[in-house]
């Protein structure tokens, strides 16, 4: 009876958190890319403090909806460090050019009070890239639940 009890909690709990209401304020890293004329993937990622994330996937992606994941501590943590060591907040707010039909990207990072977002189009340092592609990369490395 004991372990049914645990097990009912613990979905319980689990439930909760792929639920709970976050706020802008929540928000740690999230990273939103648009569209193009080719098959570019059309998503939005968040991640929040507690290392919950929120992944909207729209096109050109295995995923298609709402989705959620919940990283480790040592992952936020290493992600933070990424950020950190990048500079992020020393980069431009805008990376753009003339070109047309390139994809977007949105990326923002929140810590230690300070806050910031870059749209990156076209010209962005190779330090952002990598920021980008680590985010990125957590569409393959996690778990996905759909919400």
């Amino acid at each position: 009876m004991r372990p049914l009890i645990y097990i009912t909690v613990l979905l319980v709990f689990s439930s909760c958190a792929a639920t709970k209401n976050y706020t802008q304020d929540d928000i740690l890293f999230s990273m939103k890319k648009t569209s193009c004329y080719g098959p570019c993937p059309v998503y939005e990622m968040k991640i929040y403090k507690n290392g919950f994330v929120k992944l909207t996937a729209e096109e050109h992606l295995d995923l298609k909806g709402e989705f959620y994941t919940k990283l480790p501590g040592s992952k936020v943590k290493t992600l933070i460090s990424i950020f950190k060591e990048a500079g992020f907040f020393e980069m431009e707010g805008q990376y753009t050019s003339i070109i047309k039909d390139l994809p977007t990207t949105w990326i923002f990072y929140s810590n230690e009070g300070r806050q910031k977002r870059i749209k990156d189009y076209d010209g962005a340092p190779e330090s952002l890239k990598d920021l980008e592609k680590e985010l990125s990369s957590l569409l393959e490395s996690e778990d996905w639940k759909k919400k």
